[in-house]
């Protein structure tokens, strides 16, 4: 507190104090200070992504993903606001919003696996078999060591009732 009183227009003593009250699970106090932090200084997108891991904890998952915008718009470099702002919409299973939202980080970032392999989780939720197909197979090719997509690919398999091939991916994912 007293780093911040000494240069109130650096935000990093700040980050410390949230970093704090995250470790000692005071999320009352956590709220306030995210609050008055990005009152502060609203281009501080690392404020708005800690505010909206806040509301994930709560399971307010429309909140955190309207934050996650406010994130980006804050800072529009800032792509990894949309990545987590599509996370947040798999995780509370809005698949159109979440597809539509790991398309738009991918048009930042063609090659990101993390978003194929989530846009493959939300295809595959959708029972959409050849785009999640397309996009497992993507995964697989940039990792093909990754155990998780031949987990995926088996499960997609299996939605298909193609067992055969989808045991062959799962011993391929066991080995």
């Amino acid at each position: 507190n007293r780093a911040v009183a000494v240069d109130p227009s650096d935000d990093r003593p700040l980050k410390n104090i949230v970093n704090l009250m995250k470790r000692k699970q005071k999320l009352a106090e956590l709220n306030n200070v995210l609050v008055r932090v990005i009152k502060e200084f609203p281009k501080a997108n690392w404020a708005y992504n800690e505010y909206a891991s806040l509301h994930v904890r709560l399971s307010e998952f429309t909140q955190a993903a309207d934050i996650y915008e406010k994130s980006f718009a804050a800072d529009s470099t800032n792509i990894e606001a949309i990545f987590l702002k599509a996370e947040v919409y798999l995780m509370a299973d809005m698949r159109q919003e979440a597809e539509e939202e790991f398309q738009r980080y991918l048009q930042y970032a063609p090659n990101s696996v993390a978003a194929r392999a989530n846009l493959g989780q939300v295809y595959a939720r959708q029972r959409r078999i050849e785009e999640a197909l397309r996009e497992f197979g993507f995964v697989r090719e940039q990792e093909p060591g990754n155990p998780a997509t031949y987990f995926n690919l088996a499960s997609v398999y299996y939605q298909t009732n193609d067992l055969m091939r989808a045991a062959s991916y799962l011993d391929t994912a066991d080995a």
